[in-house]
């Protein structure tokens, strides 16, 4: 689950806004960070990486939403429209994911510069390039399709979902009670 540990919490938090810029990380750690990130994201295996998770991802999307509209009355066209959106996502969702790859990795790199030592960058290399190491990268990728953990992103995005309306409603009408604050 590297892949998805280290890209999940940026690609499933839609943040806006600006970041506060980072401290630049230790010269020769950056370095060593680069090959861990190698490691985990062979190149040759990059895309078909994005792919599977966001495959995976999608996957999910498109179960809850099919959760949320079972007890609607949809007609063969309706579907059809659900099921081309959620197509046209999930091609768009990997079409982004595979071209941000190159920002990606360098700020993973950067990222592990800052957050691990040089001895833990040098015991993350030994992971992986370990037999265990190796067929971790391999199947992590796909870990976000499991069952279990598709169960509870689908019953996350349903309670999400649900919540949503009310949620909405009491933003806008705090929205109209600041805009009239300022007409006092």
């Amino acid at each position: 689950m590297a892949l998805a540990t280290a890209i999940l919490p940026a690609a499933g938090m839609a943040q806006t806004g600006a970041v506060a810029a980072a401290a630049a990380p230790d010269a020769g750690r950056y370095a060593l960070a680069k090959e861990v990130v190698a490691l985990i994201m062979p190149e040759d295996q990059r895309e078909a990486m994005m792919q599977a998770m966001m495959t995976g991802v999608m996957a999910n999307m498109r179960d809850g939403i099919r959760q949320m509209l079972a007890g609607q009355k949809l007609n063969d066209a309706q579907r059809a429209v659900i099921a081309r959106f959620i197509d046209e996502q999930n091609k768009l969702s990997q079409d982004q994911a595979i071209a941000a790859l190159p920002a990606l990795l360098d700020a993973m790199a950067k990222a592990y510069a800052r957050q691990f030592s040089t001895t833990e960058l040098n015991d993350l290399k030994a992971f992986f390039t370990s037999a265990s190491g190796q067929a971790y990268i391999r199947k992590s990728p796909t870990m976000m399709a499991d069952p279990d953990i598709a169960a509870v992103q689908r019953q996350m995005m349903e309670s999400s979902m649900k919540r949503l309306p009310a949620d909405m409603t009491k933003m806008v009408e705090e929205l109209k009670q600041a805009a009239s604050a300022d007409k006092k």
